[in-house]
């Protein structure tokens, strides 16, 4: 098995993600699946949980210097989804 070496930038990237992941479950107050797709993180979950995404983000002060997000129901994947562009 060849293992490969993650350098220091990739290291605090993942580091990041994972910070990411423990506020987001803790803003929507349940396990969401986040991913990372060019320029924008998207979650996946209940509804009411990217509402809540979407509230801490315009209403609760977190700062987001784009300032663009997006909540809506992905009909191919069936689920709720929240966007954050970076």
């Amino acid at each position: 098995m060849v293992r490969k070496k993650t350098n220091k930038k990739e290291k605090t990237m993942m580091e990041a993600f994972k910070r990411l992941v423990k506020d987001w479950h803790n803003i929507a107050g349940e396990k969401v699946e986040l991913e990372d797709s060019k320029g924008s993180v998207y979650a996946f979950g209940s509804e009411v949980a990217m509402y809540r995404l979407l509230f801490e983000y315009t209403n609760g002060g977190r700062n987001n210097p784009n300032g663009k997000f997006k909540v809506g129901y992905s009909q191919n994947l069936e689920k709720w989804f929240f966007r954050l562009e970076r």
